[in-house]
């Protein structure tokens, strides 16, 4: 059974697809010493909902990624840059989802919103090799 055909594993893999989109942007933000309320007021949206969107607990549309994009001075393929790395790739073909191939809704965004609480750089990467490594050993 290939991964990618299983939803929840696609709803992990986009989880982590939009929480890495989010990030790059309140990276860029922060560095740009733009406020949540200009950034905001750009996108049309409110502080609140772009506080939700860089902690994890809400998504950026298509169009509110590109606005964000022309505000912050970058592309939107900077903004996905780095998907592509290993940390991003489908699982192995021989890792297989357990017998309970359900992922409820609540402990992806949970396992989201934890991840986006660690620090970007090699914490966090440290944290994707241990559960990948984890994912292989088929314990």
């Amino acid at each position: 059974m290939e991964v990618s055909g299983n939803p929840d594993n696609e709803n992990l893999e986009n989880g982590l697809i939009n929480a890495h989109v989010s990030e790059m942007i309140k990276n860029r933000r922060e560095k740009q010493g733009i406020t949540k309320i200009a950034l905001a007021q750009a996108l049309g949206i409110s502080p609140r909902q772009l506080t939700k969107i860089e902690r994890g607990k809400a998504r950026l549309s298509a169009s509110h990624i590109f606005k964000a994009a022309t505000y912050l001075e970058t592309t939107v393929e900077a903004l996905f840059q780095g998907i592509h790395d290993e940390n991003f790739q489908s699982l192995p073909d021989d890792i297989q989802p357990t017998t309970c191939q359900s992922i409820p809704p609540e402990e992806v965004e949970q396992l989201q919103r934890y991840f986006l609480s660690i620090p970007e750089g090699k914490t966090r990467n440290n944290v994707l090799k241990m559960i990948k490594a984890t994912a292989q050993a088929k314990i």
